[in-house]
């Protein structure tokens, strides 16, 4: 039944697309850009990744800092980076021999903050 369309053509379809159907429906009908919603969720979704927001809301920052920060490779700090670039979450501006990396938005961080409470909240209960 993989890839067959459900009854009716406002319903997801089933299989290995389903996920993709249900956030395209359900775009559509109550006008919440979900798809982009996952695209920013999966960007995040590495806790590298989370630490490296955290350092950019505090400040724009080079490959150099955040690799001395976090203790990761240059190649897999430079990695994360394009990952959170490519989801429009930080930008890059070269200045000299350097690149300073910054959030786009500082809300991102608040996201996480707001995913951390929740988190918490959820262990408690």
């Amino acid at each position: 039944m993989s890839g067959e369309a459900a009854d009716g053509p406002d319903r997801p379809t089933v299989g290995a697309d389903a996920a993709e159907g249900v956030l395209h429906s359900h775009a559509g009908v109550t006008g919440h850009a979900h798809v982009e919603v996952v695209q920013v969720l999966r960007a995040l979704a590495e806790p590298a990744r989370l630490s490296v927001v955290h350092l950019l809301a505090e400040a724009p920052r080079r490959v150099t800092d955040l690799t001395a920060v976090l203790g990761l490779a240059q190649s897999t700090v430079s990695g994360h980076l394009a990952t959170l670039r490519e989801a429009g979450l930080v930008t890059a501006t070269p200045q000299g021999r350097s690149t300073w990396y910054a959030l786009v938005d500082a809300e991102v961080d608040g996201l996480l903050g707001a995913a951390e409470r929740v988190v918490s909240r959820l262990a408690a209960s």
